[in-house]
């Protein structure tokens, strides 16, 4: 038997009254704001400055780490 459940990020399972009063956005709408939100707030922490360091050593990277920060971060 099944306890747990999947709930869909992007897909709505509201009835259509709350669906309508919630705006009424299909999935490509609230996938869109999905990935701005990901695109505004992600900044993938993989590596220590260090590695980040050698890695710009041997790679020509042009992009300052800083840059890909989310603005609160900076």
């Amino acid at each position: 038997m099944q306890k747990d459940y999947l709930y869909p990020t992007i897909g709505d399972r509201e009835n259509i009254n709350n669906w309508i009063d919630q705006g009424s956005t299909d999935a490509v709408q609230r996938a869109h704001l999905k990935v701005q939100e990901i695109l505004n707030n992600h900044y993938p922490e993989n590596w220590d400055e260090e590695t980040d360091r050698k890695i710009r050593e041997q790679f020509p990277v042009r992009l300052d780490r800083n840059r890909m920060r989310p603005r609160e971060l900076s």
